[in-house]
């Protein structure tokens, strides 16, 4: 609420400590006024309160690198520096997890776990990739962006299962997977609305029927 003790700063680590990128120091009145503090990971430049953060996730996250880009972090708190601080005078910041996370699984005729070398190609359909994050809201939360448009999105393939990053939420209808499994192509449809809430593993088990004679 004070101009002069108003910052809006990008923090590097170095020997495990965080500071300002750019050297300054961030001073506030600790003898009476508490502060608001907003903290979000990755960086993004030119950020500010009074413009919503447009949060974009990467559509191709097939590798770890990119699905940890997708992620953001995020905090608002406010921090009474009487009594809120370390005992060497440092704030404590601790990130929570503002997108959410689907985990998607394969098993094959219900009671096996799919083979992954014979697991290719695997789709995400119907999604929204596009958010956006009003960092002066009370509660500020990643929600799609108003132009936002349905997208697919290629997971990360791990040794037991896919996995990818999402923004927060709902889809009425369309959302779909489509994968190859042992040569064949598999496609799996929603029959009802998904959620997909913020700091949440979702965990979404699909099964390959090898036994099935047509």
């Amino acid at each position: 609420e004070n101009i002069a003790y108003d910052y809006n700063s990008q923090m590097v680590k170095s020997n495990n400590d965080w500071n300002t990128a750019d050297g300054q120091q961030m001073l506030w009145d600790n003898a009476r006024t508490p502060v608001t503090v907003v903290a979000y990971a990755p960086y993004i430049s030119e950020a500010s309160l009074d413009t919503p953060l447009a949060i974009n996730i990467q559509s191709n996250q097939t590798t770890e690198e990119n699905v940890i880009a997708s992620d953001f972090l995020l905090t608002k708190s406010i921090v009474d520096p009487k009594q809120d601080l370390t005992a060497d005078g440092r704030l404590k910041v601790t990130l929570d997890h503002a997108m959410s996370k689907l985990i998607i699984k394969i098993t094959v005729n219900g009671t096996t776990d799919a083979a992954m070398n014979k697991l290719g190609d695997m789709a995400i359909n119907g999604a929204v990739v596009n958010g956006v994050c009003d960092l002066s809201a009370t509660v500020p939360m990643v929600v799609p962006a108003p132009d936002a448009v349905v997208a697919t999105v290629a997971p990360y393939k791990g040794a037991e299962s896919c996995e990818c990053i999402l923004p927060p939420q709902k889809i009425a209808e369309g959302f779909s997977v489509n994968f190859s499994y042992d040569g064949k192509l598999y496609i799996w449809t929603a029959k009802e609305a998904i959620e997909l809430e913020k700091g949440v593993e979702h965990t979404l088990t699909l099964n390959v029927n090898t036994t099935v004679r047509l």
